[in-house]
């Protein structure tokens, strides 16, 4: 069997010493910057560190949200060894612009995830682990006295969904874990600064989505 145990996983999220409304401050003020470049070895062929550890590790140790630039350099300083074996000055820029594109996105879902944890975090256990995310397709795992809830995030888009099903393959789902689908439309995101952000209409519909699992669950 394949059990979740909330042992087996440290939540990082009252680690992340920032309110929702924090980092909306900080970020408001952030300049994102892309480039049109996609490197087909990178996007394809070299298997790079995920994004999200070193992203998370710069949150928890430095207690503030980085802005692209300075996070990719410490992406490239967290993974120093994996970059120091590839020693592709080649793929440089084609990996730059893949981290770059990936970073509103991780801006995105910590701040939703504080957002959820304020408003619900004293009536259930709201978890973020990075093992979770990467290992087993969970965006956020909210934990009740009736069930185990894995919460997956994704847009609405035909290459969101594609990607979902893709990521539901490539996972074994766990037996005591309920999995709740969340699509979210790009265009009712809030907007803060360069920022495309899940607000109160998304956690709303997350709510109400629950409600409905609880009270079906409450009636058999």
């Amino acid at each position: 069997m394949h059990t979740f145990n909330v042992s087996d996983y440290q939540n990082l999220l009252p680690q992340i010493q920032l309110t929702s409304a924090e980092i909306r401050s900080a970020i408001a003020k952030y300049k994102l910057d892309f480039s049109q470049e996609r490197n087909r070895e990178v996007e394809r062929q070299t298997k790079l560190p995920m994004f999200v550890d070193a992203f998370y590790d710069f949150l928890v140790s430095r207690k503030a949200v980085p802005e692209q630039e300075p996070f990719y350099q410490y992406y490239l300083e967290f993974n120093k060894p994996f970059f120091d074996s590839l020693n592709r000055p080649d793929l440089e820029s084609g990996i730059k612009a893949r981290a770059y594109r990936t970073y509103p996105s991780l801006v995105r879902d910590i701040y939703f995830n504080k957002y959820i944890d304020e408003r619900i975090g004293a009536k259930c256990k709201v978890i973020y682990n990075t093992k979770l995310d990467i290992e087993e397709g969970i965006d956020l795992m909210i934990v009740t006295n009736r069930n185990n809830y894995g919460i997956c995030f994704f847009t609405k888009t035909r290459r969101a969904f594609r990607g979902r099903v893709a990521k539901e393959n490539r996972h074994t789902r766990f037996d005591n874990v309920e999995y709740v689908e969340m699509p979210m439309a790009f265009k009712e995101r809030v907007k803060v600064g360069d920022f495309f952000l899940y607000g109160e209409r998304e956690y709303t519909e997350l709510y109400n989505t629950l409600k409905r699992i609880w009270q079906k669950t409450q009636t058999k």
